[in-house]
This record gives C-alpha cells, sequence and structure tokens, in this order.
C-alpha cells in the first residue's frame, strides 16, 4: 500500500507533547487506524530513517514510539527488543520507554521478568508523580499497566502482597474515573475481579469492554477471557457442589454412629434388665429407671461429640436432663 509522506509528517508535527496521554493514544490510534500501510516494508524503512534522522535534533522518540505500538499488536518480541537494544542509549529516561521494557519482560512469562516488569512499571509512576516535571501525575496508560501485571502474577500464581493488589484496585478505578470510555482498562479490572472470583461484575465489564471497543481486533481477545470467566465460575460450582455431597456424606457416617450406639445400648439394656427381673422385680424396675437414665444421657452427650450441627445441641441437652429426672426417679422407687 502507498503512503504519502508529507501527511505522515504532518502527523508527528501536530502530535502533541510525550508528557501527556494524549500523545500515546494519538499514536495507537494512528497505527490501528493505518494498519495496512504498517505492512509495507517501505513504510517501516520510513519511519526508521526518520527516527535516526531526528535522534540528531533530540526529536525521534515519537517515531520509536510508533514502531512500539506497531512490534506490540503484532506481539513481535523480536523485533521489540531490537529496538529497545538500539535505542536505550536515547530514551532510557523516558517514562514511555521504561513502558516499552516493562511490556517487553512481562511478554517473557517467566517470574524474574514478572518481576523486573513490576520494578520497572513502579519507575514510571516514580517519575511522572514526582514534583517539578511536566508529566502529567494523571497519565492513565501508567496505572493501567501497573494494574494489568498485578493481574498477571495473580493469574500466574506468583505471591503478591495484599497491599500491591489493593493499589491494583485504586490504579485501574483511577484510570475508569478519567476515561470511562477505554475498553482495556474494564478489562483489567476484570482480570482482577476473576482472580478474586468475583465473577458477575467481571462478567459484566468485560461485555461493556466488548461494547465501546474500537479496536475490533481485540474483540477475540475479550472473548476469550469471558469464556474464562465461565469456565472458572463452572469449576467453582462444581467445587461447592462437591463440599456439599461431602458434607452430607459426614453427615451420614455420623448418623449411623448414633444408630449403632443407640441399639447397642437397648440391646444390653434388655439383656441386663431381664437377668435382674427373674431375680427381684422391685429392683429391677429401679435398675431399669437408672440404666434408662444413664443411656439417655450417654448416648446424647456422645452425639453432642461427635456432631458438628449446632441446631441439635438445644434437642440432645433436653434428652439429657430427661434421663437426669430417670436417674433421680428411681432413688424414689420402693
Amino acid at each position: 500500500m502507498e503512503f504519502n509522506q508529507e501527511e505522515v509528517l504532518k502527523f508527528y508535527e501536530e502530535l502533541p507533547n510525550e508528557t501527556t496521554s494524549k500523545f500515546s493514544e494519538k499514536i495507537t490510534n494512528y497505527v490501528v487506524e493505518n494498519i495496512n500501510k504498517f505492512y509495507n516494508e517501505e513504510f517501516i524503512k520510513f519511519l526508521e530513517e526518520q527516527l535516526d534522522k531526528s535522534i540528531k535534533v533530540n526529536k525521534g522518540f515519537p517515531y520509536f514510539y510508533t514502531l512500539v505500538v506497531f512490534y506490540r499488536r503484532m506481539r513481535s518480541n523480536t523485533e521489540l527488543n531490537k529496538l529497545i537494544e538500539n535505542y536505550r542509549e536515547f530514551f532510557e529516561g523516558k517514562p514511555l520507554f521504561l513502558f516499552t521494557e516493562s511490556s517487553y519482560e512481562l511478554n517473557k512469562n517467566t517470574k524474574q521478568s514478572y518481576m523486573l516488569s513490576l520494578n520497572k512499571a513502579e519507575r514510571c509512576i516514580e517519575i511522572i508523580t514526582k514534583e517539578n516535571n511536566n508529566y502529567d501525575p494523571e497519565y492513565p496508560g501508567f496505572y493501567n499497566h501497573y494494574a494489568s501485571i498485578i493481574a498477571s502474577f495473580l493469574e500466574q500464581n506468583y505471591t503478591v502482597s495484599e497491599y500491591k493488589k489493593e493499589l491494583a484496585y485504586q490504579y485501574i478505578g483511577k484510570c475508569i474515573k478519567k476515561n470511562s470510555n477505554h475498553a482495556t482498562y474494564y478489562i483489567t479490572l476484570a482480570r482482577l475481579e476473576l482472580n478474586d472470583k468475583n465473577f458477575y461484575d467481571a462478567r459484566e465489564h468485560i461485555l461493556y469492554a466488548i461494547d465501546i471497543e474500537n479496536d475490533r481486533g481485540r474483540i477475540s481477545e475479550y472473548n476469550d477471557l469471558l469464556l474464562k470467566v465461565e469456565y472458572k465460575q463452572t469449576i467453582n460450582e462444581l467445587v461447592k457442589k462437591s463440599d456439599e455431597i461431602s458434607m452430607l456424606v459426614n453427615e451420614s457416617k455420623t448418623n449411623i454412629l448414633e444408630y449403632l450406639a443407640f441399639f447397642s445400648g437397648i440391646i444390653a439394656f434388655l439383656i441386663s434388665s431381664g437377668n435382674i427381673a427373674v431375680n427381684n422385680p422391685n429392683i429391677a424396675i429401679k435398675l431399669i429407671l437408672v440404666m434408662l437414665g444413664a443411656l439417655l444421657i450417654g448416648f446424647s452427650s456422645f452425639t453432642i461429640l461427635i456432631q458438628k450441627d449446632n441446631k441439635k445441641i438445644m434437642s440432645k441437652i433436653f434428652v439429657i436432663l430427661i434421663g437426669i429426672v430417670l436417674i433421680a426417679f428411681s432413688n424414689f422407687w420402693v
């Protein structure tokens, strides 16, 4: 696809200063809207030439960041790494360069690279919030990036402090407050919510992101995340059902033990009382009352010890009281 060099140069002349979020937004939109031009090797070569030429007058960063956005979109980590290494000496102090390095490290998917990524993201925020500089301290892209890294930590089950996790929620809330129509902010929030098993809110935020996303190329990623939410919610519900079944099985085991203990006591009671009744009926009745009371007390006490249902404890205590009354009544039997 052919391109007009004058139009390209005019775009860069009209770019806002890199200290504002409008700078990165305009470049990102430019790449998305003109993506077919970037498939033209001549166009990439032209940008590289302008980059090298502009570095001499300290104006090359917009061309550098344009190539960064394109390579990130294409997931071309090899080209992105070359770009970083070739121009580090010129741009290493800039927050967006640190952001680029952080994104590259995050894509390596190792624990060490995640730590490096988070460290560089923190440095970005330190720079833009430092007094006496020209950067917008509310630059949302840097805060979203930090929250996105924390979400990646959690997705990989890497340890992250509650403070940093809470900070991630605060940062993404700050981003949404500043620009409520930016789809990727809601995706970052949904990823954090998914980790906290807040499935309903995660689903709603993903659906909203799909509705407002202008870059239709990202919709498939959002749909993949939506499927992940549905899958994890299903697994979570199955685990809950499994736990409920386990509880029912344990309760059934407890009831079986109760019945065995009760009927064993009754059998022993009948045998003993029958033997005594043959020799002395009065003593037999008195012992029957004592043994019956003791059986009720012992059975109920045993049930309280092995049963976890607190709702049934009062009924067992009532049975114990009946047993005590029977034993006391036996003392008055002549």
